[in-house]
């Protein structure tokens, strides 16, 4: 209890104090200002701030005769491209002067700066010029030299402006970059045609705009060569195609060639006889020496030599020319080709021939022997035929002689002992 009393004392004293001082103030005011102010005595009244942007940022009652007072943040206002805003006090105006008579709204007042900027000038990705400082609507100028873009192989350059474009009406509003433009305009190129040592090349193709195609020229000719069309490289890797490659630079198309390879042929003329040799025809690039074949042989024939309308023989050689070069060459039989008779005589028991004689003779190769029979006493020619006298000398002709044959009587004085019938000429007759 004593703690409580110790406690309310204080509150109570200055309750007394308060309504001894509201005495005293009535009192006063009453007797000096009137019968109004006597009214306002004890009464407080709302008073409100307001932002830069009449938003309310403080609201209070405040007593009568009292000072107002702000105790926020100092108040802002949003800056806009042009201004930036500095906050300069309120309106009405707080004074040591000004105290509480009633509600009052307090709005904050600014002063104003124009903004500056920077105005940067590029060329691609190059900065060029940079303006700082540059006012709040002020038209933007460019300084230096006239900007350039390098040539590509399609298009040369000129400038054409900027972008975003600058117009009469255009000022500076806020930081800005300005990239130059360009217009292209396409470059044109010669296209020269390099004929790679054969032929005659076209005439040159003068200001080819890029991007675009070429006519083929008439295709060229060269004796002994191929014309395989035009390449891009002298070494006539990549084919250009008329049809669908395009210009894009300087252009040089060489032509590409193939020497050309014909057959040389030896070919025989009239009856070829059999086992004749085959000379296989051989591929001969135009323009090279080529050395004529040798003769092949054949036994029992002769060749003549070979013989051509197609190029001149000289020393048994040639230069290729550009188309195919036949030889010709004919066999002769020969008329001297060796052959053998043989002669061969039955035995006298008949059961065999022995070669009796034999004869060298000759004739014309593949055509009929002439063997003929000899005249042997007591002999018979059996039947025989003629032969084709090979080439090689080996053919035999075979003639056989049977025996004739005889009947040998045996008689004793008129009377017939024996009859033998059919004894070989040259037999030893037996009595038996």
């Amino acid at each position: 209890e004593k703690v409580l009393w110790q406690f309310c004392l204080p509150l109570f004293g200055s309750v007394v104090f308060q309504q001894l001082y509201n005495l005293a103030d009535s009192w006063v005011a009453g007797k000096f200002i009137g019968e109004n102010a006597l009214a306002a005595v004890g009464n407080s009244y709302e008073i409100t701030f307001l932002d830069g942007a009449g938003n309310e940022i403080q609201k209070g009652n405040v007593a009568y005769g009292e000072m107002p007072v702000y105790s926020g943040a100092t108040p802002i206002k949003a800056a806009d491209a042009q201004y930036t805003y500095i906050f300069s006090g309120w309106d009405p105006a707080v004074t040591d002067a000004a105290t509480v008579t009633g509600d009052v709204t307090y709005s904050a007042q600014f002063t104003s700066s124009l903004n500056t900027y920077t105005v940067t000038w590029k060329n691609g990705d190059t900065v060029i010029e940079t303006d700082s400082n540059i006012p709040y609507g002020t038209k933007p100028e460019y300084n230096g030299s006239t900007p350039e873009k390098v040539l590509d192989a399609q298009y040369t350059y000129t400038f054409s402006g900027w972008d975003p474009a600058i117009t009469d009406a255009i000022t500076v509003t806020g930081d800005v970059t300005y990239t130059a433009q360009f217009t292209g305009t396409k470059r044109k190129y010669d296209v020269v045609f390099d004929a790679n040592g054969h032929g005659t090349a076209p005439a040159k193709i003068e200001g080819v705009e890029y991007g675009s195609s070429i006519a083929e020229p008439t295709a060229l000719s060269e004796t002994g060569y191929t014309f395989g069309g035009w390449f891009k490289e002298s070494g006539c890797q990549n084919e250009w195609v008329f049809a669908s490659d395009t210009v894009g630079g300087a252009t040089t198309l060489y032509a590409k060639w193939t020497l050309n390879s014909h057959k040389v042929k030896y070919v025989y003329t009239d009856t070829t006889p059999a086992g004749a040799p085959a000379i296989a025809d051989a591929a001969k690039d135009y323009g090279i020496t080529v050395q004529v074949a040798e003769k092949p042989a054949l036994a029992g024939y002769t060749l003549s030599d070979w013989t051509t309308m197609d190029v001149t023989v000289t020393g048994g050689s040639f230069v290729m020319p550009d188309t195919d070069v036949t030889f010709t060459a004919r066999w002769t039989a020969n008329t001297n080709t060796p052959y053998t008779v043989e002669h061969y005589q039955q035995d006298v028991a008949g059961d065999g021939y022995t070669k009796k004689a034999a004869e060298d003779l000759t004739g014309t190769t593949a055509q009929q022997t002439a063997a003929a029979a000899k005249e042997y006493e007591g002999f018979t020619v059996k039947e025989f035929s003629q032969k084709e006298i090979s080439g090689d000398g080996t053919t035999v002709i075979k003639i056989y002689y049977d025996r004739e044959t005889f009947t040998v009587t045996w008689k004793n004085g008129e009377a017939t002992l024996k009859t033998d019938t059919g004894v070989r000429y040259g037999a030893k007759p037996v009595y038996t």
